[in-house]
């Protein structure tokens, strides 16, 4: 995309009236068109998106929202009867998942139907959807990884398998799904995992804690270190950290554009703001609070941000 699509010249904009909205005004620097804001009633703690032009999906508290893509509305909220922890989609984006402990729900998208939930064998933290595949491995809060099948409309747990890692703090996996990053606070390591049998292919020290991390569309992935104003690339050949971008706070949120060109952040004390690859600012908001989670849809047309200060949540428009 062209760099004059992120203009740092001030929008206002009056929030649209309507259900799950509401209506004051206010300034925003960002290359984004305001769609809509959804008042959850629940702190909203991660999101994600469908599929290339898919729908919206976050959790907040034990709701499962669906948003729609277009204008940013809520399509429908799924009450699982347990607060959930992380959410993903099916490769297809035919369902939505999330999970609570060990417990991993599933929903049809459009119908919008809950499934039985399935129970695994070690409380999930992360969901990690396999690109072009028909599993889900879900990181366990134990460092294990459960694999969980999506054929069909029966779904179910594979397998539950050890790994080298003691305290996830962050997950991604790549863009071809052939490597697993996930952070180990229990070591302040960003360790490479083989999807096949799950051993460490490379183990990169970062020195601190991991807040997030997303794949690069480009290859690898990228994790937000807490202690240290920046974001770091970790590479898919070898695994290692290979460079890193500046960020003008430490983060704790990130998500990348599907042209690989521009990294979204959420930053402590400085909102979201918007760098290239060199680190140099975008554009910079903090009128959407402080965000803990942040997707960016596989299109690239659509942002949607969790925002636990606002009890919101915030979709935009390029």
């Amino acid at each position: 995309m062209r760099r004059i699509l992120f203009s740092l010249a001030a929008l206002t904009v009056l929030l649209a009236q309507g259900c799950g909205t509401t209506g004051p005004s206010f300034t925003v620097d960002f290359p984004f068109f305001y769609l809509q804001d959804v008042d959850c009633g629940n702190t909203p703690t991660v999101c994600a998106f469908m599929s290339d032009g898919g729908d919206g999906l976050a959790c907040a508290g034990s709701d499962l929202y669906f948003l729609d893509h277009g204008q940013g509305y809520v399509l429908a909220k799924v009450e699982l009867g347990a607060p959930l922890s992380c959410c993903t989609a099916s490769s297809e984006g035919g369902f939505a998942a999330a999970a609570s402990g060990l417990q991993f729900f599933y929903v049809s998208d459009e119908t919008y139907a809950e499934h039985d939930p399935i129970l695994l064998d070690a409380p999930a933290s992360f969901l990690l959807t396999k690109p072009y595949g028909t599993v889900i491995y879900a990181v366990c809060a134990d460092g294990s990884v459960s694999t969980v099948s999506t054929v069909g409309t029966q779904w179910s747990q594979i397998s539950n398998d050890p790994t080298g890692v003691g305290q996830p703090s962050a997950a991604a996996i790549t863009s071809d799904g052939s490597m697993i990053f996930v952070a180990d606070a229990a070591d302040s390591t960003i360790k490479a995992l083989d999807p096949s049998g799950f051993g460490t292919l490379a183990e990169a020290y970062v020195g601190c804690p991991v807040a997030d991390m997303c794949a690069s569309p480009a290859g690898g992935a990228f994790a937000a270190p807490t202690g240290l104003p920046e974001v770091w690339h970790l590479d898919q050949s070898t695994g290692l950290h290979d460079y890193t971008v500046g960020l003008p706070g430490t983060p704790e949120c990130i998500a990348v554009t599907p042209d690989a060109q521009y990294i979204f952040a959420g930053c402590t004390g400085h909102g979201i703001v918007v760098v290239d690859m060199q680190g140099e600012i975008q554009a910079q908001t903090g009128s959407y609070g402080q965000p803990s989670d942040i997707a960016v849809s596989g299109d690239g047309q659509r942002a949607l941000y969790c925002a636990p200060d606002l009890m919101k949540l915030l979709m935009v428009s390029r």
